[in-house]
């Protein structure tokens, strides 16, 4: 029987972090996707640029992968975990409306 694996995301307010473990929550590989400085508009608001929660996920999950020796139909979950007040207003396409 093969190895099996869990990836858990952390997706916070300065970078996105990915961490893989094995099934006895022993670390196998890590990755991190660093966000750009956020822009507050006044004391209430602070706003990501563009795409960039998506950006630094995506960068974050290619550097844990690129690491990652074993078969990808053995990893058997994913959690994830965000910045709690995290809003996206999008367009009727699916692209940010605003930064």
């Amino acid at each position: 029987m093969s190895k099996k694996y869990i990836i858990g995301i952390d997706g916070g307010s300065q970078s996105t972090k990915v961490v893989m473990y094995d099934l006895e929550g022993n670390v196998v590989c890590e990755g991190k996707g660093l966000l750009q400085p956020m822009h507050t508009p006044d004391a209430d608001t602070a706003e990501h640029p563009d795409d960039d929660l998506w950006a630094s996920l995506c960068f974050a999950g290619h550097d844990l992968m690129s690491q990652f020796a074993g078969n990808k139909e053995d990893i058997v979950g994913i959690g994830l975990g965000s910045i709690r007040c995290c809003r996206a207003l999008l367009k009727a396409d699916g692209t940010p409306a605003a930064p």
